[in-house]
């Protein structure tokens, strides 16, 4: 897995691992795992097949969007600092 936060719904013993295995192998420098609650209210809801099956619909729309505009697709990039938000 790659940069950035993963979230272990109902699962701290497996975010405490997570964490723990990065500190061991140094990839890591202080990592944490935090408690969050969040309620999916308007959004898409990955956890449900119905918004599942929206996601082809809508990224062929951003495409053609973006193609109309003339712009590039947005990519994701990593952190300059790695293990860091600085």
């Amino acid at each position: 897995m790659g940069n950035g936060f993963y979230i272990w719904e109902n699962n701290y013993s497996r975010a405490l691992q997570w964490a723990k295995d990065k500190k061991a192998r140094g990839t890591l420098e202080n990592p944490s795992v935090v408690g969050v609650i969040y309620q999916l209210e308007y959004c898409l809801d990955f956890t449900d097949s119905q918004f599942i099956d929206l996601l082809p619909i809508y990224f062929d729309l951003l495409k053609a969007d973006l193609h109309t505009a003339g712009k590039d697709f947005p990519r994701n990039k990593d952190v300059k600092v790695r293990g860091s938000w600085k």
